[in-house]
C-alpha cells in the first residue's frame, strides 16, 4: 500500500452537513483545505418532481433530462467544480474501477481521475459507494 501525500497524512474524515447554493450534502472540510473534494449528496436542493423529487443525477431511471441536468450543474457549482468535469458512473456490483473522463454514463464498481478538471463521483442507491 503506498504512503498518503504529506498534505493528508494524519487525516481523519469528519463529514459534516452543509448547504451550498440550495444543495445540501455531507462533506469533508478538511479534505477540501487539502485540496480533495469529499461529498455524499441527498435528495434536498434539486428541481425534479415526482419520484424523483428532487436532487436526482440520473439520467438512467427516467427522469426529465433537463432536470438532470440542472441538478448537475447545482451540485457542480456547489462543490465549486467546474460542471462539464463532473463524471458519474452508475455503481454496479463487481470490481470494475474506470478512469473518470469528463463524461457520465459508464458502468462500474468504482473510478478515480488522473488529470485535472474532472470530478469524479459515483450514483447510487440502496448502497454506498467506497
Amino acid at each position: 500500500m503506498s504512503e498518503r501525500p504529506a498534505t493528508l497524512k494524519g487525516l481523519r474524515p469528519v463529514l459534516t452537513e452543509v448547504e451550498r447554493d440550495g444543495v445540501w450534502m455531507l462533506t469533508d472540510e478538511g479534505a477540501r483545505c487539502a485540496g480533495i473534494v469529499v461529498a455524499f449528496t441527498g435528495r434536498r436542493g434539486g428541481l425534479s418532481a415526482g419520484p424523483f423529487a428532487s436532487l436526482n443525477l440520473s439520467g438512467a431511471v427516467g427522469d426529465d433530462p433537463s432536470a438532470v441536468a440542472a441538478n448537475r450543474r447545482r451540485v457542480a457549482s456547489a462543490l465549486g467544480v467546474d460542471p462539464a468535469g463532473l463524471c458519474l458512473l452508475r455503481q454496479v456490483h463487481g470490481r470494475r474501477v474506470v478512469a473518470a473522463a469528463g463524461s457520465s454514463g459508464a458502468e462500474a464498481d468504482g473510478c478515480y481521475a488522473t488529470a485535472p478538471g474532472v470530478t469524479p463521483g459515483v450514483l447510487s442507491a440502496d448502497c454506498a459507494p467506497i
